[in-house]
């Protein structure tokens, strides 16, 4: 939104180097497999309900990737069809699966497996639409439905089945993400998704990067291993941190509490004392959103007002406030008389007086551009399907850290009300839990405490859950419930691997 501009304009003018964003799900994997496959290094704007069969891939769409309440209200559209059929493909248990039409089980870090075979079923069974380049037709593994079966782990009727329905259907759409691309095998599985879309003509019109979800100033983890690698070198001077926790989300092992000591002044902006708030030199509180003025456009054209609805009830001043009024103090330039102001001009000219008006009065503005076209790369998506191997299985057992439903990242872990809401799966309101089969179980009991560890050293106490429809050998838990997990560096998007073996 606005406030990027803000501080792209305000790093310009003071002299400090802006760096990228950080998320902890910054889907690092679908970013890299589309930046190389099709030259949109994004997330796009998938059109579900324009599908009449869809297949996704780990990515849950009711819970936390990308846009949830988007896909949920598509969804529902989709739904209305007679015709609409989905399938949820996923290595664990998800409420997205447990809500499909269809919720197949795969075996870990074998989705690249399960969705080559899909191409080479549409390259024999349905030859039509985008075609396939010829170094796509070569690349593609050669394995008999049998062999597929026992790798996945997925009876060869239905790898048949999940075969003729996207071959079948008009309008297929396969999204890929989640737990199913947060592996070391997750830029494969992305690539392959992206080659479906483009056989099955998904691309453009259900695969829209016209209207993409504005992930592309989003870095990584290997981008906040650089910074700290430069602070602990003595490299950084004054350090601002804004709104993020890294001290909570990156590994123990990466030092990040302890190098941000080394910087000569690291200043921290949020509106929740977190960890990072709690090492920086200086905490400057934000004012909550209900306080402030603003604004967000989480997909390129789509742009929401936030308005205060209340006066800062401790002093406190919105982060668009605050960087004017250090910007005043370090240059003497007023670029604004507040942030309220500087969102008016800003609007202004954008959108026009009348866009501005009608902006404040209904909350929203609304831009639509054309679907983009792109083409593949068919040479970059052979060399990554030939990857798509039985290669680097886990161990026995893994576990899988998911994202919460309720605290997403951990970021909303300061807020005890939302722990009044029971998670959907397990029912559990307070606490931490792992989830575990019944058939692993053997014997334990519910809120029984255990051990998980890992080869690395680490380990973390957690009470048990007995999940039913849980695969055996599984265990999750929520990503903000593990200390310091013993997290790897994927290094060819630098996103993280989230299992642990």
């Amino acid at each position: 939104g606005s406030l990027s501009g803000l501080i792209g304009m305000f790093c310009g003018k003071v002299g400090v180097k802006r760096l990228p964003e950080f998320e902890v799900y910054s889907h690092s994997e679908v970013k890299e497999a589309n930046g190389l496959l099709f030259g949109e290094r994004d997330v796009p704007r998938y059109r579900i309900e324009n599908a009449d069969f869809l297949l996704t891939v780990g990515a849950d769409i009711l819970e936390t990737h990308v846009s949830p309440v988007s896909y949920t209200r598509q969804l529902s559209r989709a739904r209305s069809k007679e015709m609409f059929r989905w399938y949820h493909v996923e290595p664990h248990l998800s409420l997205t699966g447990a809500n499909a039409d269809r919720r197949i089980v795969v075996r870990p870090w074998q989705e690249a497996v399960f969705l080559s075979f899909l191409l080479r079923h549409l390259m024999e069974k349905s030859p039509r639409r985008g075609g396939f380049p010829g170094e796509i037709s070569e690349a593609l593994p050669r394995m008999s439905v049998e062999r597929v079966s026992e790798a996945t782990g997925i009876p060869p009727g239905t790898l048949k089945e999940v075969g003729d329905r996207i071959a079948h259907a008009r309008r297929p759409l396969v999204i890929a993400g989640g737990v199913s691309t947060s592996h070391p095998g997750g830029l494969e599985v992305a690539a392959a998704a992206c080659v479906i879309q483009w056989v099955t003509g998904a691309v453009p019109g259900l695969v829209d990067f016209g209207g993409r979800e504005n992930y592309e100033s989003t870095g990584t983890f290997r981008d906040m291993e650089d910074l700290t690698t430069r602070l602990g070198g003595g490299e950084v001077g004054v350090l601002f941190l804004s709104r993020t926790n890294p001290v909570f989300s990156l590994p123990e092992k990466a030092g990040f509490g302890e190098h941000l000591k080394k910087a000569k002044l690291s200043v921290g902006i949020g509106d929740l004392p977190d960890e990072t708030m709690q090492e920086v030199d200086l905490f400057l509180p934000l004012s909550h959103s209900l306080e402030s003025w603003g604004d967000v456009e989480p997909r390129r054209g789509i742009v929401s007002l936030q308005k205060p609805v209340l006066k800062p009830l401790h002093g406190t001043l919105s982060e668009g406030d605050l960087l004017l009024r250090l910007l005043h103090g370090s240059s003497g330039e007023v670029t604004a008389s507040g942030y309220r102001d500087f969102l008016f001009d800003a609007w202004r000219k954008r959108f026009g007086e009348s866009g501005r008006r009608a902006f404040l009065e209904q909350g929203y503005f609304e831009e639509s551009f054309p679907a983009k076209r792109v083409s593949l790369d068919g040479k970059k998506a052979a060399s990554l399907l030939k990857g798509a191997q039985t290669e680097g299985k886990p161990g026995e057992s893994v576990l899988v850290l998911a994202p919460s439903l309720r605290t997403f990242d951990g970021r909303s872990r300061g807020l005890p009300l939302l722990s009044e809401i029971p998670d959907p799966l397990t029912t559990i309101s307070y606490g931490r839990w792992l989830s575990v089969s019944p058939e692993t179980a053997a014997g334990l009991k519910e809120r029984q405490e255990v051990t998980v560890s890992s080869p690395s050293g680490w380990s973390q106490v957690l009470p048990v859950k007995v999940q039913p429809g849980l695969p055996a050998g599984i265990f999750v838990a929520c990503r903000d419930f593990v200390e310091s997990p013993p997290l790897r560096t994927e290094e060819r998007t630098g996103g993280t691997i989230e299992y642990i073996e």
